[in-house]
């Protein structure tokens, strides 16, 4: 929204910030509300980056497995024969 206009953010700052005040006085409304420390989140996010990299790796090597498998089948003789056909 502001990316496109950097002087917005300046022009409107009392706006941000009494906007951002209220902001802090809002109660949830969900009985029990438990709130992540930053830690707890950082642990989070940090999970999902390494599940993430762990599930990429796994790709990788499937790929790479796959590829093997098509080079040990290939025949250059029948790939020769292609090209004079």
């Amino acid at each position: 929204m502001l990316d496109w206009n950097p002087w917005v953010i300046e022009d409107r700052a009392k706006e941000y910030e009494a906007a951002l005040k209220i902001l802090g006085e809002w109660t949830r409304a969900e009985p029990e509300l438990l709130r992540k420390t930053p830690a707890e989140f950082k642990a989070e996010l940090d999970q999902g980056a390494a599940a993430d990299l762990a599930r990429i790796d796994a790709e990788l090597a499937k790929a790479e497995t796959d590829r093997a498998e098509r080079a040990a089948r290939y025949d250059p003789a029948r790939a020769e024969a292609r090209l004079r056909a």
